[in-house]
């Protein structure tokens, strides 16, 4: 079949853009480690040593710092405790004051206080959650 340089770029155009949404999976496959395979020294670059912290969408990623010091229980006792007041009115209305924050000094406000607000409501909905607060953030 005889077609033209047109017609061969555009069909491999089409394929290329296609392929596209897939080669992530594609790679990620490939890059996942065997198991009977030693691990390689590598570089690790640290949200601190990077002066960022980022986290889902580029965004800087925040109050993960005691989630280092917690047991498994913990940490699933204290997700448990965050499901029950993602629906909360105060928490949904802090939320979305966030999103509306204008100014970094407003933003910064914001953080703070949502930060107070998500205490309160973690032990209201779970007030066992006290010492694993405490060991996330101690006092002072």
């Amino acid at each position: 079949m005889n077609t033209s340089p047109q017609f061969r770029t555009l069909v491999s155009l089409l394929a290329i853009t296609m392929a596209l949404p897939i080669l992530p999976r594609i790679f990620a496959e490939e890059m996942t480690p065997n198991p009977s395979t030693p691990p390689v020294a590598t570089a690790v670059v640290t949200p601190q040593a990077s002066g960022g912290k980022e986290g889902k969408g580029g965004k800087e990623k925040r109050g993960n710092k005691g989630m280092e010091s917690l047991t498994e229980a913990e940490r699933q006792q204290l997700d448990a405790a965050m499901k029950k007041i993602a629906d909360d009115p105060e928490w949904v209305a802090a939320k979305q004051s966030a999103k509306d924050a204008q100014t970094p000094e407003a933003k910064k406000e914001t953080r703070k206080s949502m930060g107070k607000l998500r205490h309160d409501l973690l032990l209201k909905a779970d007030p066992t959650l006290q010492p694993i607060l405490e060991k996330m953030r101690p006092p002072g």
